[in-house]
């Protein structure tokens, strides 16, 4: 439609106009998306600018400010969406690990569900460094937060590829993995070997506590409304799991047997 505009600084302005309105639409969609209308959206710019230097040779300069402008004016709403994504990510991130916090994990976690299919499951682990106070006391809290630190880049080396590992607590670490019964018990025994290393300054272990997510419940919870219950409920399976191996000795993972 733009093409057909005798006038191609109208064409230019509405361009504009028509590109703002689409980029906010394209927001709320997927992130290729708004890259795929972005791109279309300058090729056209480039393409109305390109046609008025031919029908108006004489005036370049006027055509070339007036399509910069433009092209500014589009791609600023990346700039603006870039920010609010940012702001977005600080909100569900731990600042002092990194890893997702809370709300992150809850987000994630949905996400993750919601891509499954009703016949698998996902894991909940609830890790919970051991005597974790000691260390605090010991080394002081500045050798605490590194150790905090250190512990969140073995979780998420061990848990794989695109894991979701949230520092829920102050010393409490909450994964989710889409992994069957077998693959959570042993990711389970693979997260105490990683945490534990006598060679470090500041050993320490954990307790770990895991539950599973079923599928098939996600989906009944989903349509009936009650989706956070269910995963609050699953949660706190898992952190009976996690005190059960504490009250053990700690050092050792717990599967959640039911009552």
């Amino acid at each position: 439609m733009l093409l057909t505009f005798d006038d191609r600084d109208l064409a230019l302005y509405g361009a504009a106009l028509f590109a703002v309105i689409g980029t906010y639409i394209a927001y709320f969609s997927r992130r290729t998306v708004l890259k795929f209308h972005t791109a279309f959206v300058n090729a056209v710019i480039l393409l109305l600018a390109v046609l008025a230097l031919v029908e108006r040779p004489e005036d370049p300069a006027s055509i070339l400010a007036r399509t910069l402008v433009t092209v500014l004016v589009v791609n600023s709403v990346l700039a603006f969406r870039a920010v609010i994504q940012r702001q977005l990510d600080l909100a569900n991130t731990d600042s002092l690990t990194g890893l997702l916090n809370r709300r992150g994990l809850e987000l994630r976690l949905q996400r993750m569900m919601n891509s499954l299919d009703e016949h698998r499951s996902v894991a909940l682990m609830v890790v919970d460094l051991d005597q974790f106070k000691r260390v605090n006391d010991t080394y002081g809290h500045a050798v605490g937060d590194r150790v905090l630190r250190r512990t969140a880049r073995r979780l998420t080396a061990v848990t794989g590829t695109r894991p979701c590992v949230a520092r829920t607590g102050g010393e409490e670490f909450t994964i989710a993995l889409p992994v069957d019964d077998a693959a959570a018990h042993r990711i389970a025994h693979e997260i105490l070997e990683s945490i534990h290393d006598p060679a470090d300054d500041v050993p320490v272990t954990v307790s770990v506590g895991v539950a599973l997510l079923d599928g098939s419940r996600w989906f009944t919870a989903s349509e009936s409304g009650d989706s956070a219950g269910l995963v609050h409920n699953v949660l706190l399976d898992a952190d009976t799991a996690m005190y059960e191996s504490k009250h053990a000795g700690g050092n050792r993972a717990t599967v959640y047997a039911g009552e």
